[in-house]
């Protein structure tokens, strides 16, 4: 602290939102959507007690932010960081990574049984932190998008179908492998557009480590390769059936984000990227309605809502 006093409880709470950033997460949960209807489809799951099964990421999630900003305290001031700002101090930090992590384990095992999910939650705590830091800092590597894509977005949904044994299903195997994907042109796109920054600090992360051409070719190929994953999913689902509306609504709508993304890549402006996995989200809640076999109208709602409700 340099001298100074100890944040005030009061100011540590004006500090937690850019501490945890977008606590509780909502916005990053859309990938699941399909998963659950899979997994209620199958009847696997009943109850909305099962949306429970989110939470430890909930609080995983907080653990990683934390850290990141922990990590990154001595970073120039182009972000909001209230570790660097003082407004919570680094033993305090600490206290609140550890109280964090503790509860998602707790959570993790109250409400997860298989050796399948323990294995992928525990890779995914271990790599969550090694990309901040412990040593390894794997952001400042060639490897940082591959690990984000992974921990922010796609282990949830790897350890649900794990834990209910799903990886053997076409469609569901087809899904995560799109999640991975299309996320992992999210990560590399954030590199991107933090590139000045990172060169600024001294990062050498995947955009400062590469040229343009394959920055953007690699964003492009990521996202397209998820999106004809998504469609092969959608595939299998139908199983042999005539695609309906929701389904050729479902596919239009990721056909269309690949395509502005690819765009955006080939012209190196114009669409935001930020359209394209909007999108893709709505997406995913299209094809949560079409498992669940939802009247059109009720799809469109559910994708109003979304769109309506926050932001990519």
């Amino acid at each position: 602290m340099n001298g100074q006093t100890a944040p005030t409880l009061r100011t540590m709470r004006k500090g937690l939102p850019d501490l945890f950033r977008h606590f509780p997460y909502v916005g990053i949960s859309a990938q699941f959507f399909p998963l659950y209807a899979f997994l209620y489809a199958a009847g696997e799951i009943d109850s909305p007690a099962a949306l429970l099964l989110m939470a430890p990421f909930v609080f995983s999630h907080a653990a990683g932010f934390a850290y990141n900003n922990l990590a990154d305290r001595g970073d120039p001031a182009f972000k909001k960081n209230p570790i660097a700002e003082g407004m919570i101090s680094v033993t305090q930090a600490r206290w609140i990574i550890a109280a964090c992590t503790a509860v998602s384990i707790a959570l993790f095992g109250l409400l997860y049984r298989t050796p399948g999910a323990w294995l992928c939650y525990l890779l995914y705590l271990l790599l969550g932190f090694a990309y901040s830091g412990v040593g390894v800092r794997l952001k400042e590597t060639l490897a940082g998008p591959f690990v984000a894509a992974f921990t922010i977005w796609a282990a949830g949904p790897w350890a649900l179908a794990l834990e209910y044994d799903q990886l053997g299903e076409q469609a569901i195997l087809s899904l995560l492998a799109a999640i991975y994907l299309i996320y992992l042109g999210r990560e590399i796109y954030h590199t991107i557009i933090d590139f000045e920054n990172d060169l600024r600090a001294g990062y050498r992360t995947f955009a400062v480590r590469t040229s343009s051409i394959v920055q953007r070719a690699a964003l492009a190929s990521s996202v397209s390769a998820g999106a004809l994953g998504l469609l092969l999913s959608i595939q299998f689902t139908l199983a042999g059936a005539p695609p309906n509306g929701i389904a050729l609504l479902t596919g239009g709508v990721v056909v269309l984000a690949a395509g502005i993304e690819a765009l955006y890549c080939l012209r190196h402006a114009g669409f935001h990227p930020a359209t394209a996995f909007t999108l893709l989200r709505a997406g995913f809640i299209l094809y949560a309605a079409l498992i669940l076999e939802l009247p059109a109208l009720a799809a469109a709602f559910l994708v109003w809502a979304f769109l309506m409700g926050g932001r990519s």
